[in-house]
């Protein structure tokens, strides 16, 4: 017994053609008398279905059954009793091994007469398999590995509990398996337990968890974290900062999803219970693979009661369209009643019928072989008509179409170390990407997202993609990539900057934590002072979360004359800017209690004292934005400049040098302030006035030049 398509991550294979209302297959109306929570399609036509139905068809089916193609009972599979339970119970989802076996999941203490708690696995003949006898807390969904291992996930019976687990094949609990700790709201009055509603495993062996959370193994992770093979905490997934679900603590919407996919690029598309990222109509957001918010992605759900809108499901489809179902009532502008396509982009699938749709959200899917949808949950009519609890759509034709570039990618500037992540979003089917930089072929690059991980000066460049299928191709526009390190961009070549902060605070919970180091100064263009950006830090992080204070701190070896350029905007309570060396005195350079406060750039100037230093920059601030740039540092040695430049077109760079001291000195230039390039060695006695011309300027943009004590 096969099933037609993955039930773990993408399954539903439909086509693009227009549906109409006539889609509705009439032909196909078995009598469900209670929801249906899982389907699974069969490749001979059948499919099996799962719910809080007691009876198909007016035959007792508790729980579980198998309908024929024509939607008629499978009498040969399972028996009258079902599924049972002292207290409510329900099958939550139902998944087909390869072997033809089914696992159960969900609520209940017996299946077929047998004692089985809240997880079972049923032979081909709906039988109970005698050799898996697995006990599990209630479970709300299943994953299998491809070494045939089994996760599980459900509600934990605490604030902070064990809420995913794995078996072995046959049943045993996996000792090797790290399960991690979920915590769910920690208020007084009102605690909630945290629960998973999906577990995905990826390719390269990690997990996906889905659900109502907000931490994993102690670390902040809102609705969606990313576990490692073995059950550590992934901490380089990047997560959801604000909680997709609002930034109330105490809602009962917080830091919940409620539904996932995965495209075949890796994107994430999560469904949301609630507000996604406080954006009111953002209920279907998109993640890169490591789990930054993808901006770009905004489908536009809208409900006559908005602040219930939920997007409970979600399947990416054969030609990477997204079927989604959900609260909602307009898609885009567009009537859509519960049910709706979008395209791989995230906008409205106009071919996709609007009279397609149901009185309530479904909670399952699956396509049979012929193309047709299975659709199950608690609706009582589709389009139109009555239908109780499961239906079906008649098959629609697809035709394949060049891709179409619906968002260029963005060009961007990183400082060295960080992380670089392009997109390019492209509507079309069975897409094929490939990147480029600097008319190079980059070897793996794809996917429709493109990240680099700690970013090198080799990795700067222009970079476009290409995008094909069957029907054609098309291509990017092409931008730049720049990269920098922190000395950098500051134009100081001759220090090693670091930045950090002190502690953030949540503005709603109180509750310390971290922030990510290297993160406190950030480079950009905007903001800048003679034609030269700045380093930036705005003082927050993610909503309602304050930096105490940023730190930007440098080594420096005087004695020497350091300089910079600094302004604030606007001068806020509590904000203070200032420096110090960290073995002498602090300077407040802007402070709300001295009344000193600078809208407009300063330049300041310090002297620096023999001997090695910590120079430090200090930006404490509960708002308000701060600018640094144009850092220089003149020491009185090894490193000088040449006291006199002038540029002549014809004969190149006439460089006037006074030598400081005895010794040999090398005098090199450079183009970009990143790279330096000796020109010729110099010997000279104090004081001695050394005149040359560098004739190979006139080959250069720009010339820098230094001069090192050898």
């Amino acid at each position: 017994m096969k099933h037609i398509s993955s039930i773990l991550v993408a399954g539903i294979c439909i086509s693009s053609n227009r549906l109409t209302a006539d889609s509705l297959d009439t032909t196909y109306q078995p009598v469900v008398d209670g929801k249906v929570n899982a389907i699974v399609a069969l490749e001979n036509g059948k499919a099996v279905v799962g719910g809080v139905f007691t009876s198909v068809n007016g035959v007792s089916r508790p729980g579980i059954a198998l309908l024929n193609a024509d939607g008629t009972l499978d009498n040969s599979f399972g028996t009258d009793t079902g599924v049972s339970g002292t207290n409510a119970w329900s099958v939550d989802v139902v998944l087909l091994q390869p072997d033809g076996k089914f696992l159960l999941g969900g609520t209940f203490d017996h299946v077929n007469g047998v004692e089985r708690a809240n997880i079972a696995r049923l032979n081909s003949d709906g039988t109970v398999d005698t050799s898996f006898t697995a006990n599990c807390a209630p479970v709300r969904c299943l994953a299998l590995q491809a070494d045939g291992k089994i996760l599980f996930g459900g509600t934990g019976t605490n604030a902070v509990s064990y809420c995913t687990g794995r078996l072995t094949s046959d049943g045993q609990l996996d000792s090797s398996f790290q399960a991690p700790t979920l915590t769910g709201v920690m208020a007084v009055f009102n605690p909630r337990m945290p629960y998973l509603m999906s577990l995905q495993c990826l390719t390269n062996g990690q997990i996906l968890l889905q659900g109502y959370f907000t931490a994993v193994n102690n670390t902040a992770y809102y609705g969606l974290a990313r576990l490692h093979s073995d059950g550590s905490l992934d901490h380089s997934f990047t997560g959801v900062p604000r909680g997709i679900g609002g930034t109330d603590p105490y809602s009962a919407v917080f830091s919940a999803t409620a539904s996932l996919a995965i495209q075949n690029s890796g994107a994430l598309l999560v469904g949301c219970l609630g507000t996604a990222f406080n954006e009111w109509n953002q209920r279907l957001v998109r993640l890169t693979p490591d789990g930054a918010w993808d901006t770009s992605f905004n489908p536009g759900f809208l409900t006559n009661d908005s602040a219930g809108l939920t997007i409970s499901y979600v399947k990416i489809v054969e030609n990477e369209s997204i079927l989604v179902s959900g609260d909602f009532s307009q898609v885009g502008g567009q009537p859509r009643n519960h049910i709706a396509r979008l395209t791989p982009g995230g906008n409205l699938d106009s071919t996709f019928d609007a009279a397609i749709g149901a009185n309530c959200a479904i909670s399952a899917a699956d396509i049979q072989p012929d193309g047709q949808y299975l659709i199950g949950g608690a609706f009582t009519n589709v389009c139109g008509q009555a239908r109780s609890y499961l239906a079906r759509l008649a098959p629609a034709v697809y035709t394949n179409q060049p891709p179409i570039i619906v968002q260029q990618p963005l060009g961007t500037n990183v400082l060295r170390g960080e992380n670089i992540q392009l997109s390019l979003n492209a509507n079309g089917t069975d897409l094929t990407f490939q990147w480029w930089r600097n008319q190079t072929r980059i070897a793996g690059a794809t996917n429709a997202f493109l990240t680099i991980t700690n970013a090198q000066s080799t990795d700067q460049g222009d970079y476009w993609a290409g995008v094909t299928n069957g029907s054609g191709g098309t291509m990017s526009a092409m931008i730049p990539v720049l990269i920098y390190s922190l000395a950098e961009a500051v134009r100081c070549p001759v220090l090693n900057f670091t930045s950090s902060t002190g502690f953030c605070v949540f503005a709603a919970g109180g509750q310390w934590v971290d922030v990510q180091e290297g993160k406190a100064w950030t480079y950009q263009t905007n903001v800048s002072h003679n034609g030269i950006g700045a380093l930036q830090n705005i003082g927050l992080v993610g909503e309602g979360v304050k930096i105490p204070f940023a730190l930007l701190s440098t080594e420096i070896i005087g004695p020497g004359t350091l300089s910079f350029w600094y302004r604030l905007e606007p001068q806020v309570a509590y904000a203070t800017f200032g420096y110090q060396i960290l073995s002498g005195p602090a300077y407040e350079l802007a402070s709300p209690t001295l009344n000193l406060t600078s809208t407009n750039w300063e330049q300041v100037t310090v002297n620096i004292p023999t001997g090695r230093h910590q120079f430090v920059w200090t930006f404490n601030t509960q708002g308000g934005i701060c600018a640094l740039t144009e850092v220089a540092y003149t020491p009185e040695e090894p490193v000088f400049i040449p006291s006199y430049s002038h540029y002549d077109p014809a004969t190149g760079q006439q460089l006037g040098i006074l030598m400081p001291a005895d010794g040999t000195y090398s005098l090199e230039y450079s183009s970009d302030l990143r790279s330096w390039e000796p020109i010729k060695m110099l010997n000279g006695t104090p004081g001695e006035f050394i005149n040359m011309v560098d004739s190979s300027a006139t080959n250069r943009a720009q010339s820098f030049y230094r001069t090192v004590k050898q």
